[in-house]
C-alpha cells in the first residue's frame, strides 16, 4: 500500500483560462480534506480507495458530514479508478467552487453518500497543493 498525504485543493491560472476562452473562468474549489490514496490488489481486480486522515475545520468536508477515518470508495457515482496519487490529484484540480461532488463513503458498516460542496480555494492551500503534485510526479517517475 503506497501512502501519499495530499490535501484536495484545486488550483487553476485563471488569467490563462480567461486568456484562452475569453470567458470568465470558474474559480477554483476545495473540499478541505487530507486522504491516503490506497489500492489492493485481488485475485478478481484492483480496488482504489481513500482513506479520510483529516479534516479542515468548518470546511465543506466537514460541513457535509465526512469525518476522519471514513473510506471513501466512489466518486460521483464512479468506483474509484485513478492510477495513482497523481491522477487522483489531476481528478481533484478541475473541481471548481460550488461544484457538487458526491462521495460514497464506509464508516464502518454503513455505506451511505455525502454530498460536498466545494468552497473557494484558500491561497494557502494552492502551494500545498502544487507541493503534493510535485511528490507524485516523482513517484511516478516523472521530473
Amino acid at each position: 500500500m503506497k501512502y501519499a498525504f495530499v490535501v484536495l485543493a484545486t488550483l487553476a491560472t485563471l488569467s490563462d483560462m480567461a486568456k484562452t476562452t475569453g470567458a470568465v473562468p470558474e474559480q477554483p474549489g476545495w473540499l478541505g480534506l487530507g486522504y491516503t490514496y490506497n489500492v489492493t490488489n485481488t485475485r478478481t481486480g484492483r480496488t482504489v480507495w481513500l482513506f479520510v486522515r483529516q479534516l479542515a475545520p468548518k470546511g465543506p468536508a466537514e460541513l457535509a458530514g465526512l469525518k476522519v477515518q471514513d473510506v471513501i470508495t466512489g466518486i460521483n457515482g464512479k468506483q474509484i479508478s485513478y492510477r495513482d496519487e497523481l491522477e487522483t490529484l489531476h481528478f481533484f484540480s478541475g473541481i471548481h467552487q460550488g461544484e457538487h461532488v458526491q462521495l460514497q463513503v464506509s464508516r464502518g458498516r454503513t455505506v451511505q453518500t455525502v454530498t460536498v460542496v466545494a468552497d473557494a480555494l484558500p491561497s494557502e492551500m494552492a502551494k500545498r497543493r502544487q507541493l503534493n503534485e510535485e511528490v507524485a510526479k516523482r513517484q511516478r517517475g516523472q521530473p
